[in-house]
């Protein structure tokens, strides 16, 4: 399953981070505002890609979407159905 957010989305946000940590010693205020800005970038990034992902898998199978009047075969349904579940085991296990 592909990571919620992208590589290089993930190792900026982490240098951010770095840089906030690092920080603390000299300036812990500066430090903790700029972890905050960060961890309030993740949450937008995040559920940005959420909501994406979620139309995708919505698109495919629910009326109106790609599957047109035609329905969709049980193994698209499946296939659906385990991406839902590797989703939100993730979200759950954070």
């Amino acid at each position: 399953m592909e990571p919620l957010l992208g590589g290089t989305d993930r190792d900026r946000l982490g240098r951010r981070m770095h840089h906030a940590l690092a920080g603390f010693v000299d300036s812990p205020r500066d430090s903790v505002a700029e972890a905050a800005e960060v961890l309030d970038e993740v949450e937008r990034q995040l559920v940005a890609s959420l909501q994406e992902r979620r139309a995708a898998l919505r698109k495919g199978w629910q009326p109106g979407g790609d599957s047109g009047d035609r329905g969709v075969d049980t193994e698209q349904l499946r296939l659906t159905l385990r991406t839902y579940r590797e989703v939100t085991e993730r979200l759950l296990s954070t």
